[in-house]
């Protein structure tokens, strides 16, 4: 019975660990987060899954999910303090080069457009994000976060506009900036 619940579990999720990861890492800006907040999804994601019912959605189901670990990560993370012993602190090597992995995950989005996104309250990211990297229809998207379509109508375009807003102005010192071609909003950013 457990086998069997696990290959259904595994046939469901299979595949959507890239995209969680995309979503999560744009997010908390940290692949470490990112990979433990996935991975915590996953996690809840099993062990909730009798009550997933078959034929629903499952990518809608796992990156509810996700939003709501997300959610728990930032309020637990903002009321801890990281503490390192100070012997620890003193004799840690001090490394001036991010990881490759790191640079990897950085390299993915423009720099100016994670600073931008990271500058949208959580209310207009979640459903840009959900949009855009994920390309959840609206209903999906409603459903995910638990408000009316028509919120996520209204939240999506004060997003957009509040993107094109910044990267307006940092297009000014980056003239020579082109438009993103792939992306579903109704105006195109654009990149160094």
């Amino acid at each position: 019975m457990l086998r069997s619940r696990q290959r259904q579990f595994k046939e469901i999720t299979y595949g959507y660990f890239d995209g969680l990861y995309r979503l999560a890492y744009a997010r908390l800006s940290n692949a470490e987060d990112a990979e433990d907040v996935v991975q915590e999804t996953f996690c809840k994601a099993f062990r909730a899954f009798d009550s997933f019912r078959e034929g629903s959605n499952s990518k809608a189901w796992l990156v509810r999910i996700l939003v709501n670990t997300i959610r728990d990560h930032i309020r637990k993370d903002s009321r801890t303090l990281q503490a390192v012993p100070l012997d620890e602190a003193i004799h840690a090597p001090i490394s001036r080069h991010p990881s490759p992995e790191d640079q990897l995950t950085e390299n993915e989005l423009d720099p100016e457009l994670q600073a931008a996104l990271q500058s949208l309250p959580e209310s207009f990211l979640s459903p840009f994000l959900l949009r855009e990297l994920h390309g959840l229809s609206y209903q999906e998207i409603a459903n995910v976060l638990d408000v009316p379509i028509g919120t996520v109508m209204s939240r999506l375009s004060r997003a957009r506009d509040m993107l094109r807003k910044k990267l307006a102005v940092s297009s000014e010192f980056a003239p020579n900036r082109k438009p993103i071609e792939n992306s579903t909003c109704d105006k195109p950013f654009t990149t160094p």
